[in-house]
């Protein structure tokens, strides 16, 4: 009885875990094989902890069948982060230093696809593929 008391009690725990990541300010990139998906901070929980910390987590999950090749990149040009993700295992996570002023991408390089823009304040977004 004790050990189930235990399980339960360490499920609560887990579940309160996971609803604490899709708060966080991080970025969260999910590539399909025909469109991304991204879960972006919100507003008030992402500029709140942006003018503190000036750094954002960008987590990138590999759901296609092959090696995701890709680049985050400010509009500026001044910030460049090259990543490499294989199908079905850990995400990568990069920081990047957000400056408010400009606007950050991912640029899927291989397989290639349109850029993904990274936007504050849209908890949720797709980007189609492009035709």
């Amino acid at each position: 009885m004790n050990i189930l008391k235990l399980f339960i009690f360490s499920l609560f725990f887990i579940s309160l875990s996971t609803q604490a990541v899709e708060r966080s300010s991080a970025f969260i990139i999910k590539a399909y094989g025909d469109h991304f998906k991204v879960l972006a901070p919100s507003q008030f929980v992402g500029i709140k902890s942006i003018t503190k910390a000036r750094q954002v987590a960008v987590i990138i999950e590999n759901k296609t069948l092959s090696k995701l090749y890709g680049k985050i990149e400010s509009s500026s040009g001044d910030q460049k982060v090259f990543v490499n993700t294989k199908p079905g295992q850990i995400p990568s996570t990069v920081e990047i230093k957000f400056q408010t002023n400009q606007r950050y991408f991912f640029y899927p390089l291989s397989p290639s696809s349109q850029e993904v823009e990274l936007k504050i304040g849209q908890k949720a977004y797709e980007i189609p593929a492009k035709r």
